[in-house]
């Protein structure tokens, strides 16, 4: 398939996502990673407010090096704080999320593919467990420093640059939640990287949604890992070779 055919299937999956999740019931799945991505928001401003406090009390004590700035520069820099909170709170949240909720989120690419193929997948035991979670955060690391230093430098050219760090984004999304098969089929990180790399069209398509659902305040945070996994599952294994047909549950090799 050709990048444009790729992106329109990653983003026409989320529907079938939606189906595949009520046909199988999987709906159990919507809560557990919706609720430990709240806890984690509410944390993580909760963090922020505090040394927000603990900054302002300190600089209340002592006034004198803020005195020269006024009233406008000082509203400034708490402007300027509250937008890096919330720049980083989004670079984050995907790559972190993706570490915490590993074992839900693979466990549930598990029972996807049991499902919509018939067959049982190799189960993991805990050693393998544990590796698939360091293996979870080896590549959030890698994928967050590649975003970061593509984001940093387009960033210098106004609005493309902006448009360009949005795809971008959306490729290490599709990147991440993809990986969950790629790392049951025991690929290594270089050969999933570039299984990646051939296959952008469908990454973009399905991080651009997951994206766009990310920025939709607590409902979007609750429901957005479980679609997305179910989405990437579904189209990562098409592109492996296998064929199903979610509606109907016809299963074909």
């Amino acid at each position: 398939m050709n990048f444009a055919t790729e992106f329109g299937s990653g983003l026409k999956s989320y529907g079938e996502a939606h189906r595949v999740i009520f046909k199988y019931r999987l709906t159990n799945y919507l809560w557990i990673p919706g609720i430990i991505t709240i806890l984690y928001c509410l944390l993580f401003f909760w963090l922020t407010g505090y040394f927000a406090g603990r900054i302002a009390t300190e600089a209340d004590a002592y006034p004198g090096w803020l005195s020269w700035m006024g009233s406008f520069t000082h509203w400034f820099l708490k402007s300027i704080y509250w937008v890096a909170i919330v720049f980083f709170f989004f670079a984050s949240l995907k790559y972190i999320l993706q570490v915490l909720l590993s074992p839900l989120l693979s466990n549930l690419s598990v029972a996807v593919e049991k499902r919509v193929l018939g067959h049982e997948p190799d189960e993991l035991n805990w050693k393998e467990v544990m590796q698939d979670i360091g293996r979870s955060l080896q590549l959030a690391i890698r994928n967050f420093l590649h975003e970061f230093f593509y984001c940093f430098i387009l960033n210098f050219v106004p609005g493309v640059g902006q448009i360009g760090c949005f795809i971008i984004s959306a490729y290490y999304y599709g990147f991440g939640y993809m990986d969950y098969v790629l790392e049951r089929k025991r690929m290594t990180v270089k050969e999933s990287v570039k299984f990646t790399k051939q296959h952008k069209g469908t990454a973009i398509g399905l991080g651009l949604v997951m994206n766009v659902m990310m920025l939709i305040p607590f409902v979007g945070w609750i429901v957005a890992p479980t679609y997305a996994t179910v989405a990437a599952t579904l189209e990562t294994l098409r592109l492996l070779g296998h064929t199903m047909d979610t509606s109907t549950g016809l299963v074909q090799e």
